[in-house]
């Protein structure tokens, strides 16, 4: 794309705090006093562009606009990998406790629904025996979509020092799935579109269209 995806502007808005929204859709009918941040994973570079475009578009909201509660996570130096992962684990190392849910910033056609169908099976699965798995993830022709996923924090904090300590270096968050105790949840066709990567400028001319 030559930009930075989250700092592109879809709908007068830019794309991170969309994806917020989408995040924060998922646990509207909860009360607010419970529902999770969003926490939007940058590199320590792009933490006052971020901070400064979450000012603007508070700035610009019209009354009625709710802005979620976002706050900002910068990679760790402590992970020595690259990737999306080092995102997720960055998220892991400030919150260790906390279970994620992921969602990818370039997943510009994203709707609540699919995550809110993660979170069921979360709810569904949570604390038993029969069903305990690492995480939960969309997958396509049975790939694992890692940055639509739940990820607990038993299984992060096993990636984390495993990765940490150098016992294991693998990057990638796909392949950590397929090892663990992954939950895949075929993408209906009615859905497919959703999970459309926009990596390049001609993708984003057609999504605007």
């Amino acid at each position: 794309m030559n930009r930075d995806k989250g700092l592109l502007s879809l709908n007068g808005e830019p794309q991170f705090l969309n994806a917020a929204r989408i995040l924060s859709g998922v646990f509207s009918s909860v009360p607010s006093k419970v529902v999770p941040e969003v926490a939007v994973s940058v590199r320590s570079e792009q933490i006052s562009s971020y901070k400064n475009a979450l000012h603007d578009a508070v700035c610009a909201a019209t009354v009625d606009a709710k802005i979620p509660r976002i706050t900002f996570i910068t990679d760790s130096d402590n992970i020595k990998i690259g990737g999306p992962l080092k995102g997720i684990l960055s998220a892991h190392e400030k919150h260790p406790e906390k279970d994620l849910l992921v969602l990818a910033v370039d997943y510009f056609s994203m709707l609540t629904a699919p995550l809110s169908v993660l979170m069921e099976l979360y709810t569904e699965n949570r604390n038993t025996k029969e069903n305990n798995y690492d995480a939960i993830c969309w997958a396509i022709n049975k790939r694992p979509e890692p940055l639509c996923a739940i990820y607990t924090a038993s299984f992060l904090s096993h990636i984390y020092t495993e990765i940490t300590s150098k016992k294991n270096t693998l990057d990638s968050a796909r392949q950590w799935l397929l090892k663990g105790r992954t939950l895949l949840k075929e993408v209906p066709p009615e859905l497919i579109s959703a999970f459309k990567n926009y990596n390049y400028a001609q993708d984003l001319a057609i999504h605007k269209k």
